[in-house]
């Protein structure tokens, strides 16, 4: 099925109705209100008070609620633009529709027939795009109230948290679509050009190959075949390196505090490609007394890490469980869902100025057992700040700055060692210990803090102020 694609709507410059709370809809009618995920609308109506179960989407007294299942819709086959083109010919190449046409995804139809048949009613006067804050949920509903033939306006919920308050407060800050257009844009454009590059790129490739007496098809993205190129000439590094031995010279030193091992260097480096020199090196100094002819001394400060993006926390997951980046993704994207860290999907490593109101929270949280005395001291002495992306719920800022022991203009101290244990297998102990603590909530009794175990880095290093390194220099005689 093809659908001829509409020009955008969405209304600029909309007049909207003032809400005197959060959940109460316009005084001329009701609002539908599309979330990216099943899960993502759930908790929404539960904070809205929607609780109306209907097939596909749950209705209140003011309010629909309704989502997508991914990607509803997506582009035709070029087949659908002329039937010429579901042959592969390199004559026909490159394949460039003047205008992109949409139909709704086979698999999810049905759910697309529900949105449409609820934008179409005539009681909704009103609809809140709350897709995930980022470019692809802008993508996913514009996708879907484009192809509906809707012209009813918009607002835009942008929230990176699914818990109640959070809800609440996005939707007492309703935004006018019109704001995220250029997010919209780049987000079509990249799709678009996905396709562009590799339907074409693919067949091209394929026919080259088949004509060169080759099988199958060659499939060429616009993100697959750069990545694959980066692999390809990296692997042909490691095959063409040739090994070069070198040699260096290495000496223990006895001093009044004790011994140490010291490097033999000059301008040009330690090492030497002739083992002779090295020897010869070794019997000029071999049972010499050295003299120490400077002492340099430093103190420097070195800021705590920043907190986890995306790519920081697949990065992290890996080199720690050997996750790939898709099952952390997978492993976010669920704890997002169920309010234990906040929006997943982001390059940011730092979260909007907002959040500081609710830190005060976060911190408290904590207020439990060994962390109560370096907890009092945060909040007697120093000053909260948040300055990461992903970031787990009722957890203290301090578990992300750095690692065991942590520093602050107020004080230091020691943190506890996490509850933490790595079995033989690390995926499935390092699976099992992040599910567990991800289904441990807060209790009210025991004020034990939520915790998301990817999102601190247990390994990070202890990075004192002022630490101090000491470099000596030796002369022989």
């Amino acid at each position: 099925m093809t659908s001829t694609p509409l020009p955008h709507r969405q209304t600029e410059n909309v007049r909207t109705t003032r809400r005197q709370r959060a959940s109460t809809g316009s005084t001329h009618g009701k609002r539908v209100i599309i979330t990216e995920k099943p899960s993502m609308g759930r908790a929404v109506a539960a904070a809205l008070g929607v609780t109306t179960r209907h097939t596909g989407y749950l209705e209140g007294s003011s309010d629909i609620v309704t989502w997508c299942v991914g990607h509803l819709v997506e582009l035709d086959e070029p087949e659908a633009y002329n039937p010429v083109w579901k042959q592969w010919r390199m004559t026909d190449l490159p394949i460039c529709p003047a205008t992109f046409i949409y139909h709704p995804a086979e698999p999810t139809r049905d759910q697309y027939n529900v949105i449409k048949q609820l934008l179409g009613r005539t009681d909704v006067t009103t609809i809140v795009n709350a897709a995930d804050a980022g470019r692809e949920g802008e993508l996913i509903f514009d996708l879907v109230y484009t192809l509906a033939r809707c012209r009813k306006p918009v607002e835009r919920l942008w929230i990176s948290s699914l818990t109640r308050e959070a809800i609440l407060a996005g939707f007492r800050n309703l935004k006018p679509a019109a704001a995220y257009r250029g997010l919209r844009d780049s987000a079509r454009c990249r799709q678009q050009a996905d396709w562009l590059v590799g339907l074409n790129a693919t067949r091209a490739q394929t026919i080259r190959a088949r004509g060169a007496g080759a099988d199958g098809v060659y499939s060429l993205g616009r993100v697959q075949t750069p990545t694959l190129a980066l692999i390809v000439a990296r692997d042909q590094e490691i095959a063409t390196f040739v090994p070069v031995e070198y040699y260096e010279v290495v000496a223990t030193f006895q001093a009044s505090a004790g011994s140490y091992h010291g490097l033999w260097g000059n301008a040009q480096g330690s090492r030497f490609t002739i083992r002779a020199e090295a020897d010869a090196i070794t019997a000029k100094v071999q049972g010499r007394r050295g003299t120490v002819v400077k002492v340099e001394k430093q103190a420097r400060r070195e800021r705590p890490p920043l907190l986890y993006d995306l790519t920081s926390l697949q990065q992290a997951a890996n080199a720690r469980y050997a996750f790939s980046a898709a099952h952390t993704l997978s492993l976010a994207q669920s704890l997002y869902e169920k309010t234990f860290i906040t929006y997943p999907r982001t390059a940011s490593r730092h979260l909007s100025s907002s959040i500081n109101r609710a830190l005060r929270g976060h911190v408290e949280a904590a207020s439990v057992g060994l962390y109560l005395p370096f907890i009092r001291t945060i909040l007697a002495r120093g000053t909260l700040t948040l300055r990461a992306s992903v970031l787990p719920h009722g957890a203290p800022s301090c578990w992300r700055l750095a690692g065991r022991r942590w520093t602050h203009p107020g004080g230091s101290g020691r943190l506890p060692t996490p509850p933490l244990r790595r079995s033989r297998n690390s995926r499935l102990s390092g699976r099992k210990t992040l599910l567990r603590h991800a289904r441990q909530r807060h209790s009210p009794s025991t004020r034990r803090p939520r915790r998301a175990i990817l999102t601190r880095p247990y390994s990070a290093p202890w990075r004192r102020l002022g630490r101090r390194s000491t470099t000596r220099s030796c002369g022989w005689r």
